[in-house]
């Protein structure tokens, strides 16, 4: 995704707008569209590409309340 640099930015405000942009996406488009596109960059062979990935995986799971009910199954 275009936005996922945003998350690793030096600027505060910018990884803000980052995380907005890719948790209001998320909350459009679904689960599914979201794993299928950040599917790929997972594999990559750059670790930068692989850290900031599982930053924007961590954000929509956030903003789709995957975290709490995978916290909350006891």
């Amino acid at each position: 995704m275009i936005v996922e640099p945003l998350l690793i930015e030096e600027d505060f405000f910018s990884r803000v707008e980052g995380r907005e942009v890719i948790a209001s996406l998320s909350k459009s488009v679904g689960i599914a569209s979201m794993i299928s596109a950040l599917r790929p960059d997972l594999d990559n062979i750059d670790d930068y590409v692989r850290n900031t990935c599982a930053r924007a995986f961590s954000i929509v799971a956030i903003s789709l309340g995957i975290f709490w009910r995978l916290s909350n199954m006891d």
